[in-house]
Formats: structure tokens, C-alpha cells, sequence
């Protein structure tokens, strides 16, 4: 597929307190691989092309119809493996940064999958005359934003959940309990879910937290490892995904009502 390179600049505005797009962008060649850094946000689109976006704590495997976002001062580099198209928008102001606040997006939840269907916007902006075209970009902007309201905050106005999603996020968490990184976000990774909706979705099916969830599978293995014959408490913690021997055991013992070293004594 081959695109030429088009670069809209709209009229720059003084009001700190806009949601203001300084340009956009359709990018088909990779100037370089080393690690940017810039002073203003960007929305990046998939437009064709398989990459890779790497940051200080995650790397997401780019793909057609993806989105993602870098933020000021966020260190990140990009590669693309042959031919590829990227467009991506610049913005600053006060109200871009209420729009991310209010839907969470943050460094880390930059990514999003899955989101073809804003293409004929990017498109419709690029063709625009540079006389409306600040406008233009602006609505793409403001639809994007839009969209993902739509995509990650509709949960809490619902009472439906994805059909299976607990049950994947249950599955995940049974799987990786031992996992002392465990987290939202690391399962909103895996099972291309947003973090909240990885909270919602589960106890509102499941009817407890996935801390709750969590705590519970991992003191249940702790006491298998005890009946086991496991004896020493640091090794059980980090086999039960605590990576702290005093706070597994203060865990264990608002759980069990007494400590692993008494739990222990009690199977002799």
C-alpha cells in the first residue's frame, strides 16, 4: 500500500484551556528506532503494517487498526518490520488533559486494539483544506475520545457484562496467581481488556474483588504446600505470589486466624 506523506498544521491558539491539535500526520517512513521523547501528547493510528511499541514497563505488539497514546515526557521507541503507514495526531491543553483523566488513559494504558472503524475519521481530516482543517482534526480528536469513552466506560452505566469475560479473567488469575506482578493492568494486557473493566466485569459476576479472589487462592495454596510438608515461610510466600515474607504472613493470619508458623505446628 503506498501513501504519499501529508502534514497538517491548524492554527495554533493561545487559550491554555483548549483542547488544541498542533498536526497530523500520516507517517510511512520510520525516521529512527531510538527512544523519543517529546514535549506534547500524541494518538497514533495503525494505519497498515506489524510493530512494536516499547516502553520503560511494556511492549505492545502493533497491529492494522490499532491505536495508542505517548504523553509528555514518556520515553518510548517504535519499529516496524517492511512497509508500514502510521497516522498520528499532536495535542496539548488543559481539556485534553480532563478527557484523558476522565477515561483513564494514562502510560499505563496507552494501547488499544481493535479500532479500525476510526480510519474513514483519520482519512476524512488528511483530505481536508488547511482553511477547516484545524476543525476537522479537532472532531477526529474529540470522536476518538468518544469512541473510547464508549469502549471502556459503558460497563459502568451496564449491568451486562462480555459474555465469558469473568470467566477469563478467572481463568488468567488461576493460572498466574503465583505471580507476585499480578495485577489489572497486567490481566487487561493479556486479555485485551481495560483495567476497570477487568474489575467491573469480575465482581460483578463473581460477587467478590479480585483481591479478595486472589488473596484466597493464594493462602488456599499456601496451606497445600504446608500439608505438604513445605516448612519455610519465605519460599511458601514467593510460591504463593507474596514477595514479602512479613506480609504473607500478616495476610495469612487475618485470613486463617492464626499464623503459617502455628498452622504449621497444628498438622504435626
Amino acid at each position: 500500500m503506498e501513501f504519499g506523506n501529508i502534514c497538517l498544521f491548524p492554527s495554533y491558539r493561545t487559550d491554555a484551556s483548549a483542547l488544541h491539535p498542533i498536526n497530523l500526520v500520516r507517517e510511512t517512513t520510520l525516521l529512527s528506532q531510538a527512544t523519543r521523547k517529546e514535549s506534547v501528547y500524541k494518538l497514533y493510528f495503525v494505519e497498515s503494517g506489524c510493530g512494536v511499541l516499547r516502553l520503560r514497563t511494556a511492549e505492545y505488539a502493533l497491529r492494522k487498526g490499532d491505536l495508542f497514546f505517548t504523553f509528555p515526557g514518556m520515553p518510548y521507541t517504535l519499529s516496524f518490520e517492511g512497509e508500514y503507514s502510521c497516522i498520528y495526531l499532536s495535542f496539548l491543553g488543559s481539556r485534553a488533559n480532563q478527557l484523558l483523566d476522565q477515561l483513564g488513559i494514562c502510560e499505563t494504558t496507552p494501547y488499544y486494539s481493535d479500532c479500525s472503524e476510526l480510519y474513514s475519521h483519520f482519512c476524512a481530516a488528511l483530505n481536508m483544506g488547511r482553511s477547516v482543517s484545524g476543525l476537522m482534526i479537532e472532531s477526529v480528536l474529540l470522536y476518538v475520545f468518544a469512541f473510547l469513552g464508549r469502549r471502556l466506560l459503558c460497563f459502568e452505566d451496564s449491568t451486562v457484562v462480555r459474555d465469558g469475560a469473568a470467566q477469563r479473567i478467572k481463568g488468567y488469575i488461576d493460572e498466574n496467581f503465583a505471580d507476585s506482578s499480578l495485577s489489572l493492568f497486567r490481566i487487561g494486557e493479556a486479555l485485551s481488556f481495560h483495567p476497570k473493566y477487568v474489575s467491573s466485569a469480575f465482581k460483578k459476576e463473581m460477587h467478590l474483588s479480585i483481591c479478595e479472589y486472589l488473596t484466597t487462592l493464594r493462602i488456599q495454596h499456601a496451606c497445600t504446600l504446608m500439608d505438604k510438608g513445605y516448612r519455610s515461610i519465605a519460599e511458601i510466600g514467593v510460591r504463593c505470589g507474596f514477595s514479602d515474607a512479613q506480609y504473607f504472613s500478616k495476610v495469612f493470619k487475618k485470613r486463617m486466624l492464626q499464623t503459617p508458623n502455628e498452622y504449621i505446628r497444628s498438622i504435626k
